[in-house]
């Protein structure tokens, strides 16, 4: 079972292990293929709404805002047959892959681990390097590096945000019926949404205070977002269409 959404097997970074490993950037993002929604932090909000429906599910850790990138289990629309990606924004999470920071709660402190069984990493010398001929951190591992620093910023940024959102109730339970041309439904539920009404309610110092900590826009960006639902069951439609025609010429 995959750790982590992506994650299969996640080792630290290490000159002793690595020095002769490489990741082959121009595979695609078939490694996405069976992720149906990404965690998105709070500032992609405004970009990434432009291009999915995002929605906020509560787990273990708290509650996580999602860019939805399908409606039926394991299946991401934004990934075309051949690994490439065709839906427009690519959540931080998908491209940090396959690296990824593991906290030691002992030391307080995050080591920069990757995903072994991603099929980019290689011992052939293909695509960029970890390490160079003098064992010195590649150029390419050091913005792996930064990028992971920076989406755990957010991250915990976001988590703010969050709790925010729930200390003032603005969430509420959401469920998307699809049903497409051939009268098949697909159903995307468990996920909730601010409540327009809520929202509305809410006094002019306490829609100020979230406007000046950049919440305001988030919350905007997310409510915007949700228009997306549509598109993405017109997108699904599209596919089955497309699928189901190829399997009868098939057939043929």
């Amino acid at each position: 079972m995959k750790q982590g959404l992506l994650y299969e097997r996640p080792r630290p970074v290490a000159k002793s292990w690595h020095a002769g490993w490489s990741v082959n950037t121009t595979g695609g993002y078939g490694f996405a293929r069976e992720l149906a929604a990404s965690p998105l932090a709070a500032v992609e909000f405004p970009i990434a709404g432009r291009d999915h429906p995002i929605v906020f599910v509560e787990g273990e850790g708290g509650l996580t805002p999602l860019a939805l990138l399908g409606l039926t289990e394991k299946e991401n629309l934004s990934v075309e047959p051949d690994g490439s990606w065709s839906g427009g924004y690519i959540p931080a999470f998908v491209r940090r892959y396959p690296f990824v920071l593991a906290k030691d709660a002992e030391k307080d402190s995050y080591t920069l681990c990757i995903d072994e069984a991603s099929p980019a990493c290689n011992t052939d010398g293909k695509g960029q390097p970890l390490f160079g001929p003098d064992g010195e951190q590649s150029d390419y591992l050091k913005r792996q590096l930064a990028l992971s620093r920076e989406w755990e910023r957010v991250r915990a940024a976001t988590v703010a945000f969050c709790e925010r959102l729930s200390d003032l109730d603005l969430l509420t339970k959401q469920r998307v019926s699809v049903t497409d041309s051939a009268g098949r439904t697909s159903l995307a539920g468990g996920f909730s949404a601010v409540d327009r009404e809520r929202l509305k309610g809410l006094s002019d110092e306490t829609l100020g205070e979230l406007m000046r900590a950049g919440y305001l826009e988030a919350i905007m960006a997310h409510l915007f977002s949700l228009n997306g639902l549509e598109a993405l069951g017109r997108k699904l439609d599209r596919i089955r269409k497309a699928s189901s025609k190829a399997e009868a010429e098939t057939a043929h």
